[in-house]
């Protein structure tokens, strides 16, 4: 099966120091691969440059038929708008989504019942759900997620490892970011360290 994202030798620098370092991987359809390690190992900024949001040092980015979300650490939610009314506003792209849609979204991750709730009105929790919401919503068949579990209850956590599996079954691949190794029940996840910058 043909990869969706490959990456080689891929190299980030600031201010005259490596961030990540000849970083080489690659992402095929319905797998899921886990970066792990440190604050400050360059799991963010990897994620940054192979969605695009940040300029690569040196290195080759090769896309195939990819159609990336990211999901990072800000939720780049309005916090002036209800739950349903962030949702809505991905209809700036090309699908349509019906309100209906939206509403089958929020019940899968148990939030109707805040459906009309201004998102600075939710725990952070909650609004960690509505960020995650979005790879529902957008049709994209690459989801980059960083640090995806954090602030989530068991209950949500539940939820996003049951449409991480459901993603799957539908051609999807999963790149995402952690503290640690993770585990998906019945699914075999890619777990690599990534440390000064290099995966080991």
């Amino acid at each position: 099966m043909s990869s969706l994202l490959e990456s080689k030798n891929l190299s980030l620098m600031r201010n005259d120091r490596y961030i990540i370092r000849d970083l080489s991987i690659e992402i095929s359809p319905k797998t899921v691969v886990n970066i792990f390690g440190n604050n400050g190992s360059g799991k963010t900024s990897f994620l940054k440059v192979l969605s695009g949001i940040t300029e690569k040092t040196n290195g080759e980015i090769s896309r195939n038929n990819v159609d990336v979300i990211y999901v990072g650490h800000k939720n780049g939610l309005k916090s002036n708008l209800t739950i349903h009314e962030n949702l809505a506003l991905d209809n700036l792209q090309d699908r349509v989504i019906s309100s209906d849609e939206i509403d089958n979204v929020i019940r899968k991750y148990q939030m109707i019942d805040y459906r009309n709730t201004l998102v600075k009105n939710l725990s952070h929790g909650q609004q960690k759900r509505v960020c995650l919401m979005r790879t529902i919503i957008i049709n994209s068949n690459l989801w980059l997620l960083d640090e995806p579990y954090s602030a989530l209850d068991s209950k949500g956590i539940d939820i996003l490892n049951s449409t991480i599996k459901e993603a799957v079954t539908n051609d999807v691949a999963v790149l995402m970011t952690n503290h640690k190794k993770i585990e998906i029940e019945e699914l075999n996840v890619k777990n690599f360290k990534l440390e000064d910058g290099k995966i080991q």
